[in-house]
């Protein structure tokens, strides 16, 4: 109680941080140079006066973007994998997260286009990497092809704040926005979008240490991510990337607790990440026309934490805000790591979609 009290009595919200949102109680004024912004519904976030270009408008008041009104409706059932010549590639990447992802986006603002992938916020949108995270990246400057960018990633999210609470838009409200919004009528088809998810860091964040049977835990939100891959795949989704959670034990935020602590958060991620590849393959098994990638984002941190110098960082532990830092905050890569991660899940989706 005592902990809340200063948020609920007005005090400043830092950059980044929630300031409002449906059934939101905290503070609502953002620090000096910072802007809250409506991201959707439930979320509003301070983000940085130079890039609040997002629609402050409440997400009750939606309306449809006429950049999108007029194109093709998705094909819903039956299409067959199709490969990159016969498509022209990847047009559409739909992805769902949490800070590691999220750009800001909001459903019911700015469509993105081609001078503007990102569609709102503006590139780089809002992020937690002091810059362009690998969403940015990835369709501005690893994709061979025009590629647009709808990500409703949340800063905060976990799968299904049933099994795991967060203080984010989980990802059982990121896949429903979208099927209410885009999953029929929407510009994108069957042979041209890709659907990503990276999710579970939250989920590992926030019960690694608890006293529970952890691989139970982890198989309920296996059941929910592939339920909610289901209802994609319902509405004409074929091509998918799973994203697995990374090596948090090495951010700064965790380097303060002991080895023994750190040693059961590795244990804890390894088994999210088996389970989550198993079950991929368990149900794309049959699955018609389905292509899946499996993207395992551990190399890539562990390549530029063991050299931090390649990549433009002083260390692999001092925490700023400048370019020369591997970590924006305590549990947040910069955008050069981003850059890395972005041109890995390039040339992993080149080897069979772009």
């Amino acid at each position: 109680m005592l902990a809340v009290m200063p948020a609920v009595m007005g005090q400043t919200v830092a950059l980044w941080g929630q300031c409002g949102g449906s059934g939101y109680t905290g503070a609502t004024t953002c620090a000096s140079g910072s802007t809250c912004v409506a991201q959707n519904e439930w979320y509003s976030q301070c983000i940085t006066s130079t890039t609040s270009t997002a629609s402050t408008t409440s997400a009750t008041t939606l309306k449809t973007s006429t950049s999108t009104t007029t194109l093709k409706t998705s094909t819903t059932t039956t299409s067959t994998a199709s490969t990159s010549s016969a498509t022209g590639g990847v047009k559409y990447i739909f992805s769902f997260g949490d800070s590691y992802s999220a750009t800001g986006f909001w459903v019911g603002g700015t469509a993105p286009s081609a001078s503007n992938p990102l569609g709102n916020p503006t590139f780089p949108g809002s992020t937690t990497s002091g810059g362009a995270n690998w969403v940015g990246y990835l369709v501005t400057e690893f994709n061979p092809t025009t590629a647009l960018s709808y990500n409703f990633a949340s800063s905060g999210a976990a799968v299904n704040n049933s099994i795991v609470s967060s203080w984010g838009t989980p990802l059982t409200t990121q896949v429903a926005t979208f099927l209410q919004y885009l999953g029929t009528g929407g510009p994108w088809s069957s042979d041209d979008s890709v659907f990503v998810f990276w999710i579970g860091i939250n989920d590992i964040w926030n019960s690694y240490a608890l006293d529970v049977d952890q691989a139970a835990l982890h198989a309920k939100l296996m059941d929910e991510i592939f339920k909610l891959v289901q209802q994609l795949y319902d509405v004409g989704a074929r091509k998918f990337m799973f994203m697995s959670v990374p090596p948090v034990e090495k951010t700064p935020s965790q380097l303060v607790y002991s080895d023994a602590v750190r040693a059961n958060e590795v244990v804890q991620i390894a088994d999210y990440n088996s389970q989550l590849v198993s079950r991929t393959a368990t149900w794309k098994a049959g699955k018609t026309g389905t292509t899946v990638w499996q993207f395992d984002t551990q190399p890539a941190f562990n390549q530029v934490i063991s050299n931090p110098a390649a990549y433009g960082y002083v260390d692999a532990t001092t925490v700023c805000q400048t370019s020369t830092c591997m970590w924006y905050d305590t549990f947040h890569p910069s955008s050069a790591l981003h850059k890395v991660v972005a041109e890995q899940v390039a040339a992993a989706l080149d080897s069979g979609f772009w």
